[in-house]
C-alpha cells in the first residue's frame, strides 16, 4: 500500500484536496485514473484541467476513446475538476462538515455530496442489528490501518492549506489598501468641489457687482444727461445771466455733488473688482499649486545711469533679474549640471516704474544711494555665503503663502519683450506636485530619462520620432548660400564629400545653382515657374536630382528643359500620381531618343518614377518602397530595362482598411505572404474574420493552423468547417486549446459536412471556447476587466451531443452579448430546447438577453410542443425571431 500512487484533485469552487489511487493499465502500461472513480466523489463532474489546459481522455490508435473512460496520472500535480454549480455547492459543504480522518467519515462525506441523487448506500439508512454494526466497525477499524501509511505520505497537504491561508489574508490586505485609496480619493473630490464652490461664489459676487456697477454707470450717464440739458436751458435765458454766474456754478451745485459721488463709487467698486480678482487668484493657486511667474527675483542696480536733470541728482536705473528654482527636486540619475539656485541665463528686465515698484514690493529698501550700494553689497555676500552652507533655505516651498496676485501685476512694472516664456525659465513641476520655475539645462535634467535601444531599427525609429524640422527663412537661406559660395573653408570642406542638400520652400535657386560643387539637389517648390527653373538650369552641375511633386497635368515642355539644359544628370528621381506615371516614363524616354538621334551626349542611365505623397525626405538607395517604377537604359542604345515595385501600400504610409473578410480556400503561398503584408500595415484594422473549408485536406489545415497562429489576437469573426470533426478538429484543439488565444472573437462557427458524435474532447473546447469571459480585478479602475470579448453569433453544425452534453454546451451559452444562436443539422430536441429556454428565463442567471435570432432544424420546429416553448421564450425576448 506504501506504493500506491495518489492523484491529488480539487472542485474549482473548493480549496480541499482529495486523493484518489491511480490503477494500472494492463493494456497500455500506464497509471490512470477511471472517470467513474473521479465521479464517484466529485459528482456531476464535467471535464479536467491542468491549469489552463484541458486534460483530455485517454484514446486507442484510431483516437476513438477507452472504455471505460480514464485519464493519464499526473504525479506532483492537483488537477481542477470542473462541476455544476450545484454540485460544486454541496461538494464544499460536505468537504466543510468533514475532517476526512477516516474512511467512515469519508462514506459520509460522499453521501451528502451526492445528496442530488439516489445512492445505494441509502438503503441501510434504518436501524442495523448490533451484530451488524460491530462487524461495520471492525471493518472501518481495518481500513483505518490501511490507510495510515498513505496519510502519512501526504502529510505536507496541510502546506496547501497555509499558502491558501496567506494568500486569503494578502488579499484581505489589498483589499483594505485599496478601499483606503478610494477613500483618500473621495476625499480629494469634496476638497476639490469645495474650492469649486467657493470659487462659483466668487464668480457670482463678481457678476453682481458688474451689474451694480452697470447701474451706477447708467445712473452718472442720466446725471451727466440732466446737467447738459441743464447747461442748454441756461444757454437760451440770455447771456447776461451766464455772466453774473460765478465760473464754478456754471453748473448746479448739487449735479457736481452727484457727479463726485458716483465717480468715487465707480472707483470703489472697481477697487473691489481688483482685490476680488487677485484673492481668486491668489486661492487658485494655493489650491491647484499654480505659479502665473516665478517668485525668486533680486532687483540690482544698472551698470550704467543718466542724470536727472530736471532734478540735478544721479538718478540710478535698476534690473531685475530671475533666479532659476532648481535643487534636490530636479537632479536626474545621472547628473552632472551642478543644483543650486542662480541667476538665470537672461540680461534682465528693466523696470518702467521703479517709484511704484519699489513702494509696491520692497517698501523696505531705503532709496539713499550711499547706503544702498554697500546693502546690495553685503546682500550678495549673504546670498554667496547662504547658498555655499546651505542651498535648501530658498526652497520654493518655504514661502507658500506669497501673494501670488503680486505676481501677476510685477509684469505691469517690467519691460518684457519675450512674451513666449519670462527670464528663459521654464514652469515644471516636483515630484510632490510643486510648480517650480527653472532654466532649460535643470528641466532637462528634471525630465531625462534613461532609455535602452537593444536593436538598430528600433534606435532608427526612435531617432525619427525626434526629428522635429527647422524652420528657416529666407535671409537664413540667403546667408547660407553665401557662406557656401565664398569661405574658403566651405569649399574644402565639399572636397571632403559635402554634395547634397534638401531644400523646402525654397525659391532663390540662382544661389543654390553658383555652387559648381553641388552634385545631388533635392527641393520642394510649390510653383516652378519659368524664372526659377532657368535659375535651376543656367549652370547645371548636377549628376542626381529628384523633383518630389508633379502636378496632375505633366508640363512637358518645362520636363524637357530641365533634361536638355541638365547635360550630367545620371539619376532623375520624379514623383507624381500612379496614373500618370506611364505619361512621364514616355516622355523622358522620347526626349532622350531625340537626345540621341540629333548626336547629343545623354548620360542619363536611371529614372525613378516614384507615388507623389510616399517619397520621403531623406532619400537612401537601401529604401525603395516608395518606387513604382525603376528604368535602366543602356549607354548606347535606346533599349532600356524596367524593374517595377508595385505594392498595395506603403509601408510607412499604411492601409486605410478598417474591415476585411476573408476566405482563404484558392490562395497559394504567395497569397498567404500578401494576406499577412496587408494584415501588417492595416493600423486601423478593426474587424479581421476568416472562413476557412474543406478543413480535411491537408493544404486547408495548414492554411488555417498559419493564419490563425500569426493573427490569433487580431480575429473577431472564425469559421471551421471541414467534412468529418474527426479529421481535423483535433489538431485545431490541440494548437488552440483555450478561449484566451481568440480575445476578440465575436463570431464562431463550427461544422462538419456530415453528422458526427461529439467526444468528450470535443464538447470541452466547445463548451471553452462558448463560455462567459471570467471576472478579474483591475485595480487601476473601478470596473473589472474581461480576458475575452463576449460572441455575439454562435453556429454549431453537424454535430450530435448526448443530453448531458447538451445540458453543458447549454449552461455555458453566454446570453449577455449574443444576438444569434444557430443549431443546424444537429440532433438538438425539444428538450435541449426546454432547457434553452428555461436558462433564458432565469433571471438570476441571465438578467439581460439580447437574442435576436434562434434557428434549429425544421423537424423540431413542426413538432408539437415547440410552439408553447416559443411563446414562453418571446414573454421575455419579444423581439426574437425564431426559425426553423
Amino acid at each position: 500500500m506504501n506504493d500506491t500512487p495518489l492523484q491529488a484533485f480539487r472542485a474549482e469552487s473548493s480549496s480541499k484536496v482529495i486523493f484518489i489511487p491511480a490503477r494500472h493499465d494492463p493494456k497500455s502500461k500506464q497509471l490512470v485514473v477511471r472517470w467513474k472513480d473521479i465521479q464517484h466523489w466529485f459528482v456531476n463532474a464535467m471535464g479536467i484541467m491542468n491549469g489552463k489546459a484541458v486534460v483530455l481522455f485517454l484514446t486507442d490508435d484510431d483516437l476513438e476513446d477507452l472504455h471505460p473512460p480514464r485519464i493519464a496520472y499526473h504525479p506532483d500535480v492537483i488537477l481542477d475538476v470542473i462541476v455544476t454549480a450545484a454540485a460544486s455547492h454541496s461538494h464544499d459543504v460536505a468537504l466543510m462538515s468533514s475532517n476526512v480522518d477516516t474512511d467512515s467519515q469519508a462514506l459520509v462525506a460522499r453521501s451528502k455530496c451526492s445528496s442530488s441523487e439516489p445512492h445505494p448506500s441509502d438503503k441501510f439508512q434504518g436501524t442495523l442489528p448490533g451484530a451488524a454494526i460491530n462487524h461495520l466497525m471492525e471493518t472501518v477499524t481495518r481500513r483505518q490501518a490501511a490507510m495510515q501509511p498513505i496519510k502519512n505520505n501526504f502529510v505536507n497537504c496541510n502546506r496547501t492549506d497555509d499558502i491558501l491561508q496567506k494568500v486569503q489574508q494578502t488579499e484581505q490586505q489589498t483589499h483594505q489598501k485599496i478601499e483606503n485609496v478610494l477613500e483618500r480619493l473621495q476625499q480629494t473630490d469634496q476638497q476639490t468641489h469645495q474650492l469649486q464652490q467657493q470659487i462659483e461664489d466668487i464668480l457670482q459676487r463678481i457678476q453682481q457687482m458688474n451689474q451694480q456697477t452697470h447701474q451706477q454707470q447708467q445712473q452718472i450717464d442720466d446725471i451727466i444727461q440732466q446737467g447738459r440739458q441743464m447747461q442748454q436751458q441756461m444757454h437760451e435765458t440770455g447771456q447776461g445771466n451766464r455772466q453774473e454766474m460765478p465760473s464754478h456754478q456754471q453748473t448746479p451745485k448739487e449735479v457736481q455733488q452727484y457727479l463726485k459721488e458716483a465717480l468715487q463709487l465707480q472707483r470703489q467698486e472697481f477697487d473691489r473688482l481688483l482685490a476680488i480678482k487677485s484673492r481668486a487668484q491668489t486661492l487658485l493657486a494655493r489650491s491647484f499649486k499654480e505659479l502665473p511667474l516665478p517668485r525668486l527675483f533680486i532687483v540690482l542696480p544698472n551698470a550704467t545711469g543718466h542724470i536727472d536733470r530736471g532734478r540735478g541728482l544721479f538718478f540710478l536705473r535698476f534690473r531685475l533679474y530671475y533666479l532659476c528654482e532648481c535643487g534636490d527636486h530636479t537632479m536626474g540619475d545621472d547628473t552632472k549640471e551642478n543644483h543650486e539656485i542662480h541667476m538665470a541665463e537672461h540680461p534682465g528686465y528693466d523696470l518702467d516704474n521703479q517709484s511704484m515698484f519699489f513702494d509696491k514690493i520692497a517698501k523696505e529698501i531705503d532709496m539713499d544711494q550711499a547706503r544702498l550700494s554697500q546693502q546690495v553689497d553685503d546682500m550678495i555676500f549673504y546670498l554667496e555665503d547662504t547658498l555655499h552652507i546651505n542651498n535648501s533655505y530658498m526652497d520654493s516651498s518655504a514661502n507658500s503663502e506669497f501673494d501670488t496676485s503680486e505676481l501677476t501685476q510685477l509684469t505691469s512694472y517690467l519691460k518684457i519683450k519675450d512674451e513666449g516664456f519670462v527670464g528663459n525659465l521654464h514652469r515644471t513641476r516636483t515630484q510632490d506636485r510643486r510648480c517650480v520655475w527653472v532654466c532649460s539645462n535643470h528641466r532637462r535634467e528634471h525630465h531625462r530619462m534613461r532609455i535602452k535601444i537593444k536593436d538598430v531599427m528600433g534606435k532608427k525609429q526612435w531617432i525619427q520620432n525626434l526629428y522635429s524640422r527647422w524652420s528657416l527663412k529666407a535671409i537664413d537661406l540667403k546667408r547660407l548660400c553665401y557662406h557656401l559660395v565664398t569661405t574658403p573653408e566651405a569649399q574644402s570642406i565639399a572636397n571632403f564629400g559635402i554634395s547634397s542638400i534638401l531644400l523646402f520652400g525654397f525659391g532663390l535657386l540662382s544661389l543654390i545653382a553658383a555652387i559648381s560643387w553641388m552634385r545631388h539637389v533635392t527641393m520642394e517648390v510649390e510653383q516652378l515657374n519659368d524664372i526659377n527653373l532657368s535659375d535651376l538650369t543656367r549652370q547645371c552641375h548636377y549628376n542626381e536630382l529628384t523633383i518630389k511633386n508633379i502636378p496632375d497635368g505633366v508640363d512637358k515642355d518645362r520636363l524637357v528643359n530641365i533634361l536638355q539644359h541638365c547635360t550630367r544628370l545620371q539619376v532623375l528621381r520624379i514623383g507624381c500620381p500612379a496614373k500618370h506615371s506611364l505619361a512621364v516614363i514616355n516622355l523622358v524616354v522620347s526626349t532622350r531618343e531625340k537626345a540621341l538621334q540629333q548626336g547629343y551626349s545623354f548620360p542619363l542611365s536611371t529614372l525613378e518614377v516614384m507615388d507623389e505623397g510616399l517619397i520621403p525626405f531623406d532619400i537612401s538607395y537601401d529604401d525603395r518602397d516608395h518606387i513604382l517604377s525603376t528604368i535602366q537604359f543602356s549607354e548606347d542604345s535606346k533599349v532600356f530595362d524596367m524593374r517595377t515595385n508595385n505594392k498595395l501600400q506603403n509601408q510607412n504610409l499604411g492601409s486605410k482598411i478598417t474591415t476585411l473578410v476573408v476566405i482563404p480556400t484558392a490562395l497559394t503561398t504567395f497569397g498567404l505572404d500578401a494576406l499577412d503584408q496587408v494584415i501588417e500595415i492595416s493600423a486601423s484594422l478593426v474587424s479581421l474574420r476568416l472562413w476557412f473549408n474543406n478543413l480535411e485536406t491537408t493544404i486547408h489545415s495548414e492554411k488555417a493552423k498559419r493564419l490563425l497562429g500569426r493573427h490569433e489576437y487580431k480575429i473577431d469573426g472564425l469559421g471551421l468547417y471541414g467534412d468529418s470533426f474527426a479529421r481535423w478538429l483535433p489538431q485545431i484543439i490541440h494548437a488552440f486549446p483555450t478561449r484566451e488565444s481568440f480575445p476578440k472573437l465575436k463570431i464562431l462557427g463550427v461544422g462538419s459536412y456530415t453528422r458526427s458524435n461529439a467526444t468528450q474532447a470535443w464538447i470541452l473546447w466547445i463548451v471553452a471556447m462558448i463560455s462567459a469571459p471570467p471576472l478579474l480585478p483591475f485595480y487601476s479602475s473601478v470596473a473589472p476587466r474581461e480576458p475575452w470579448a463576449r460572441l455575439e453569433v454562435i453556429h454549431l453544425k453537424g454535430i450530435a451531443l448526448q443530453p448531458k452534453d447538451w445540458r453543458s454546451v447549454i449552461e455555458a451559452i453566454d446570453f449577455m452579448a449574443l444576438d444569434l444562436l444557430h443549431f443546424e443539422d444537429t440532433n438538438f430536441s425539444k428538450k435541449d430546447l426546454e432547457l434553452l429556454v428555461n436558462r433564458v428565463l432565469d433571471n438570476k442567471r441571465t438578467p439581460q438577453v439580447r437574442l435576436k435570432h434562434l434557428t434549429f432544424d425544421k423537424e423540431l420546429f413542426e413538432s408539437d410542443g415547440v410552439a408553447a416553448l416559443c411563446s414562453k421564450l418571446r414573454m421575455k425576448v419579444p423581439a426574437i425571431m425564431i426559425h426553423g
